[in-house]
Order: structure tokens, then sequence, then C-alpha cells
């Protein structure tokens, strides 16, 4: 009877193991897939937080999924968007919003330029020129309406407004 127990315990315990590396690995895709750690790094399926700040706004950012209008007078400066932009601004350096010009979500590129802009840092040209290029779709939120815009466009404008 007690080794049956036994055995029952060991294959819930098992099993309990299993699930928790499969939600380990599962978190790590995920992290992957917003580029907030590289995906070169070596498979450690151990869970753990979004310690830096920086994948947390970007995260936040992904899923919103609009730009504000950040230079209409009517901006609701309380808003979700408004409140990631600054908090890219603070949360980033230089060169991570460099590597943001490269990143895959649509808004996350155009802030990542309206805060190397806004705060006269140095511009990666390649990345700038690329970005300059971008007919990757973005909505944006002006006047409290949704317009589908391009990241060129918006970066276009932008540029002009900053230099």
């Amino acid at each position: 009877m007690k080794f049956r127990m036994l055995s029952l315990l060991s294959i819930i315990l098992a099993l309990t193991v299993k699930s928790m590396e499969i939600s380990a690995k599962d978190y790590n895709e995920l992290r992957v897939f917003v580029n907030a750690i590289p995906s070169t790094t070596t498979q450690n399926f151990m869970a753990y937080r979004l310690e830096n700040k920086l994948d947390s706004v970007v995260f936040h950012i992904i899923q919103t999924s609009t730009v504000t209008d950040v230079f209409e007078p009517n901006t609701d400066l309380s808003s979700d968007n408004y409140s990631s932009f600054n908090e890219l601004k603070k949360s980033a350096n230089e060169n991570e919003l460099n590597a943001l010009l490269s990143h895959q979500s649509a808004p996350v590129k155009v802030y990542a330029y309206r805060a190397l802009l806004s705060q006269s840092m140095n511009v990666n040209s390649d990345f700038e020129i690329a970005l300059l290029n971008d007919t990757s779709c973005v909505n944006l939120l002006s006047n409290n309406k949704l317009i589908s815009s391009t990241v060129m466009e918006i970066a276009e404008n932008d540029y002009r407004i900053y230099k």
C-alpha cells in the first residue's frame, strides 16, 4: 500500500515539475517574441519576472498598438499611450532606443524614434533610413480619432517637428 502511495505521489510530482517547465518555456518564448530578450540566449527555462522596466514598457506599447499624436493641442496627456511614451523616455538610454528602432512592432519603433529626437540623442543613421522607408501600418490617435498611417509618414512628421 505504501509503495502504491509513493508511486502515485512521484507521478504527481513529476507532472507538476513538467507543467512548471512548460510554463517557463512559454514565458521565455513570449519574451523573445516581444524582443525583451535576444533570441540567441541559451535555452534556460527557469521562470523569471520582467525585471527590466524597459521590458515592461515595450510590452505595454505592443499591447496598445496605437501611437498618440503628441503634437495635437487636444491630446489627452493622461492616456496610457502618452504615459508609455514618457516611461520609455525615462527608462531607456540612447543605445536601447536605437536598438528599438529595429523592433517588430510599429508603435515601438515610432515611440523610440520620438524619444531619441525629443531628447536630442544621436540616432543610428542606418536604422533612421530604414525607419523613414518603413511602410508598416500603424494607427495614429489624433483628436480622439484613429487614423490609419504608416511608420514612414509619422517618422517624417516627427523629424520635421524635432529637427
